[in-house]
């Protein structure tokens, strides 16, 4: 079997004790110069800018989200939140859930292809993904990549990957997640040159290096 966490060995092992489990970390392909210009300078801004790149499904929480903008609004803190989803959809998804019209902190931004995705990690101040289930999650590494703050579930499979490099909230919790928002916010200028420091270590693993991986493990070490 093989798996791309610690975190899912584990569960695998737990269940299956006499099972051989092996992790290969995925990689991903990222335009580095882009990288280096975009994702490390801090920028002006006063508000603080995430981004939740998503498609929708139930185990992404969105709707959680939505009600947390909502209260964001309520408080009128200095933050928006950007999601990958359609409009239209996310519309429905307001009104799914009650609320009489999307919160002004909230933009349903649509699918992003991957040089505007990247373009947008080079812009905001971080990733918020509020999930309740990854394999993997390549939007924490994609983050790190961008040396971007991320505000995360406190769930083992988010821990298990980005470690001290995560602010960690209930995702089913909306006051947990706006105060989470709120703590940053109100030290951004701080919290902001601290989390830059603290990616220097972070290694951008490329899909060819995963892939010959796996095929060394299928092909010749098996």
């Amino acid at each position: 079997i093989i798996v791309q966490t610690e975190v899912i060995k584990s569960r695998l092992k737990e269940r299956y004790p006499s099972a051989n489990v092996n992790i290969i970390m995925p990689g991903f392909d990222i335009n580095i110069e882009q990288k280096v210009k975009l994702g490390i300078n801090l920028n002006d801004r006063s508000d603080l800018m995430l981004i939740y790149p998503t498609a929708y499904y139930p185990h992404k929480n969105i709707e959680t989200l939505i009600l947390a903008c909502e209260e964001i609004d309520k408080q009128s803190l200095l933050i928006n939140i950007k999601i990958t989803i359609e409009r239209e959809l996310g519309e429905r998804l307001v009104k799914k859930i009650g609320l009489p019209c999307t919160p002004t902190c909230l933009d349903f931004i649509g699918w992003k292809n991957r040089d505007e995705l990247f373009q947008l990690y080079g812009e905001c101040d971080g990733l918020i993904m509020p999930t309740l289930l990854e394999t993997f999650g390549l939007p924490y590494a994609e983050a790190m990549a961008y040396r971007k703050l991320i505000f995360t579930s406190n769930l083992d499979f988010a821990k298990g990957y980005v470690g001290e490099y995560g602010v960690y909230f209930d995702p089913l919790d909306v006051n947990d997640i706006v105060q989470s928002l709120k703590n940053y916010s109100n030290n951004r200028n701080v919290n902001k040159t601290e989390n830059s420091y603290k990616y220097n270590d972070f290694e951008v693993r490329s899909m060819k290096d995963s892939i010959d991986e796996l095929y060394n493990y299928i092909l010749i070490d098996k």
